[in-house]
Parts: C-alpha cells; sequence; structure tokens
C-alpha cells in the first residue's frame, strides 16, 4: 500500500486545490524569539523561505497543497537545529527540529524551554509531526513516534487539520 506523498508523486491522487498563504511577522513572534534566544543561543539564520505543507481540509478531507512565504528562523548547534516560522497572532510555529543523538535527551530539553516560553507568553505552539526522512544528521523517526512524544508534551491533534497544538496550562 503506498503513502499519501507517494500517490500524490506518482500522479494516482492529484491534489484539489493550492493555496498560498503569506505569513507577516508579527508581534508574538518577534517577542518569543527574542525570549527563546536568551535562553539558547542567537539564532544562526533568519531568512525568507518557501514551506510546503500538504493538508487535508474541508468535509471530504481533499488534500490540499498549502505553501507559506514567510521567514524562517533557525537556531542551529552541533547537538540540533530547530526551525521557527510565525503563525497567527498569540500562536508560534515550530516547523522542524533535529536532533543528531536521538534519545539522549536533547530533544526533550530543548523542547522544554521552547514550551516554558510559550508557557511564560501565554501563547500557542503548533506544529505538524513528520516523519519518515532522513535529517541532516543521518537520523529518522517514525511519524508515529513523534505523534507519541510530541503528545507526552501535551500537543494535541485538530481535528479540521493536520496541526498539533500546544495550549498553555493557567
Amino acid at each position: 500500500m503506498k503513502t499519501y506523498l507517494e500517490n500524490i508523486r506518482t500522479g494516482a491522487l492529484v491534489p484539489t486545490k493550492t493555496i498560498t498563504h503569506n505569513r507577516p511577522i508579527n508581534n508574538t513572534f518577534n517577542v518569543f524569539i527574542k525570549k527563546l534566544s536568551l535562553l539558547i543561543g542567537e539564532p544562526t539564520s533568519r531568512e525568507k523561505t518557501k514551506l510546503r505543507h500538504s493538508e487535508q481540509r474541508g468535509k471530504r478531507r481533499a488534500p490540499i497543497f498549502i505553501k507559506y512565504d514567510t521567514y524562517a528562523v533557525e537556531f542551529t548547534t552541533n547537538e540540533y537545529s530547530v526551525t521557527f516560522c510565525p503563525s497567527n497572532e498569540g500562536c508560534v510555529e515550530l516547523y522542524k527540529i533535529e536532533v543528531k543523538k536521538p534519545k539522549c535527551g536533547i530533544g526533550k530539553n530543548l523542547l522544554n524551554l521552547i514550551l516554558d516560553v510559550c508557557d511564560n507568553m501565554n501563547i500557542k505552539c503548533i506544529l505538524i509531526p513528520v516523519g519518515e526522512f532522513i535529517n541532516r544528521y543521518g537520523k529518522s523517526t517514525p511519524t508515529n513516534v513523534l505523534i507519541q512524544w510530541y503528545g507526552s508534551f501535551g500537543f494535541k491533534k485538530n481535528v479540521l487539520t493536520q496541526y498539533f497544538i500546544y495550549t498553555p496550562n493557567f
């Protein structure tokens, strides 16, 4: 059985629509990056980039490509790489998190720092867990393992989209 992405690549399943969103940098994103910089150091890159998500929206859950034209901020060390992009006001998107040595606690500590900043600012953190790819460190993690891992931090699946949302507990 082919996966959803394999079907799209081979042309067996064609997305019904493509939506392009421009995501401007908002005040929430700027303050979040400044506060996170105090904890993990200055970002290694701030650049305009084109991000792409494949989502299923609507009553029939028809596949739709969502393209984002936005700025991404990346923090990189020899142990990890984490990328954020702006979302709606009061929300920040964790676009990518990669660790060199899985199961050593690096990702857990990093995500706890990120969620502490979210709790402090009372903002949501959203993400789409995507595994099964080899990251820059030559490691891969299955998507179902990522879903369980993010769930252990309090991320909950949004019913209408593929996003997982962390809401601060107050």
